[in-house]
């Protein structure tokens, strides 16, 4: 499974926690259990910001990262899932400002690679 999910923001914004809330039912082995969160401002330079590798199945799960710098690109390249299909399933994908509790919403881009 290499997917990824990523948004464009309409300005750069910093954001230190994740919150993936993954779709009910039989779709939660399709939740991203590895997965690299990273962050860039033209789309080809990438940091990555958070590593999750071999999550359990969840039905809501949040991670905090360090990070101060804002970004206009966030991305999540999505190695595995829950489950052995290669489909992948999210209800939510939250990027949060601890400081602020902001979340904002902005153009959201897939790709299957």
């Amino acid at each position: 499974c290499n997917v990824w999910l990523q948004i464009q923001l309409p300005t750069a914004q910093v954001f230190n926690a994740l919150n993936i809330v993954s779709r009910t039912g039989n779709m939660q082995n399709q939740a991203p259990s590895s997965f690299i969160l990273k962050g860039s401002n033209d789309e080809e330079t990438w940091t990555d910001l958070l590593t999750v590798t071999n999550q359990a199945t969840y039905n809501s799960n949040s991670w905090s990262f360090e990070n101060s710098t804002a970004y206009s690109y966030y991305r999540i390249d999505i190695s595995k899932t829950n489950g052995a299909n290669t489909h992948v399933s999210i209800s939510q994908f939250n990027l949060i400002n601890r400081t602020y509790h902001d979340t904002l919403e902005g153009e959201w881009k897939w790709e299957v690679y």
